[in-house]
Parts: structure tokens; C-alpha cells; sequence
């Protein structure tokens, strides 16, 4: 009887050591997983406000007269909300989950806009680069 209980003891620690096993290795997994999202959404937001600076940048470079059309995507990594705002500071900042991402601008000579997702049509006419 006494070794049959050692034997069943024994195996009721295994178990709980494997239980606390699998528990830690799934804070460890999700943990990473999470990690993995953010710096995907923190990537996306700079690559769209990349992508504004370069269209607008162009149509300076370009010169009056010029016009460019672009698409501003509806969403991050994982579908995360943003906003995107073109600053007559000489900026495009990408608003998401309380940070941002910025991008400077050749010039200042931006209206101040907020654009939303969809397509876009970026002028320059009178010395100021607006958009419709």
C-alpha cells in the first residue's frame, strides 16, 4: 500500500509541475504574440506616414501645377485604428493606440489636414499643396 500512495504522489506532482509548466510557457507565447502586433502596427504607421511625406514631397519637388493621386488604407496591423494629419508645421503624424509616427516634410507650404482612408488627390497650385 505505502508504495502504491508514493507512486500516485509522485504522479500528482508531475501533474501539478506540468500544469505550472504549460501555464508559463503560454504567458511567455502570448506575451511574444502581442509583441509581434505592436510592431507590426508601429511599422504600418510609419510606412503610411512615409507614404503621405514621399506624395507630398514629389509634388513639391515637382512643381506648380502638379498633381498626384494616393490611398491612405482604412487600418493598421490587426485592423487598428489611426488618424492621419498633415501638419502645415511641415509634418505627417499617424495617430494609433495613444503613440505616433511622424515624418518630416520638405516643406511648410501644406494646408493642414486630416485625412481620412480612401483615395486622395494631392495639388500644387499657388504655392500651397492642398488636398481633395
Amino acid at each position: 500500500m505505502k508504495r502504491a500512495q508514493a507512486s500516485f504522489d509522485f504522479l500528482i506532482l508531475w501533474a501539478i509541475l506540468l500544469i505550472i509548466f504549460v501555464i508559463l510557457v503560454q504567458f511567455m507565447v502570448v506575451g511574444r504574440y502581442t509583441k509581434s502586433i505592436n510592431t507590426q502596427t508601429e511599422l504600418r504607421a510609419q510606412e503610411q506616414a512615409e507614404h503621405v511625406a514621399f506624395v507630398i514631397n514629389s509634388l513639391y519637388l515637382s512643381g506648380e501645377g502638379s498633381n498626384l493621386t494616393f490611398f491612405v488604407d482604412s487600418s493598421l496591423a490587426k485592423g487598428v485604428a489611426f488618424n492621419l494629419t498633415v501638419y502645415d508645421e511641415g509634418f505627417v503624424v499617424v495617430d494609433y493606440l495613444r503613440t505616433e509616427q511622424s515624418v518630416a516634410l520638405l516643406t511648410h507650404a501644406v494646408n493642414q489636414s486630416v485625412l481620412s482612408a480612401g483615395t486622395h488627390v494631392a495639388s500644387f497650385q499657388n504655392g500651397v499643396i492642398t488636398f481633395v
